[in-house]
């Protein structure tokens, strides 16, 4: 879980996550009253979860997204960063991003991450 989480929190640029028990426990340990929680990522319309397009498929929109389609596109930015017509470094660019896509899906797979959890919480009135 942990290394799930750290590549989430080093490719997305985000300081350490917190668990929901956390951040509710810390909301109410400043007086905060919490009225509502929940993931909202849970609650698709399309039933479908949402790093369901990080997952690819064989589809014209997710085949990108799949083994085969990352290895493709890994190898063409190498070609484009060969030949100079893609900046130094995009190939190095394009294996992080990936690397970060596959612990956003593991991290949704296992329920350890959500990118939308939701707290109302209303301010002590004193």
């Amino acid at each position: 879980h942990v290394r799930i989480i750290r590549g989430i929190e080093e490719g997305n640029s985000i300081p350490a996550l917190s668990s929901y028990k956390q951040a509710l426990e810390a909301a109410k340990n400043v007086g905060f009253e919490v009225l509502e929680n929940e993931d909202l990522a849970s609650l698709s319309e399309y039933h479908e979860p949402w790093y369901s397009t990080l997952q690819g498929g064989f589809s014209l929109s997710g085949f990108r997204m799949t083994r085969i389609g990352r290895w493709l596109t890994h190898k063409f930015v190498y070609g484009l960063e060969c030949l100079h017509i893609a900046a130094p470094g995009s190939t190095d660019v394009a294996s992080f991003l990936n690397s970060t896509a596959d612990a956003l899906v593991e991290g949704g797979e296992k329920g350890i991450f959500t990118p939308m959890f939701f707290i109302l919480m209303r301010k002590p009135m004193e």
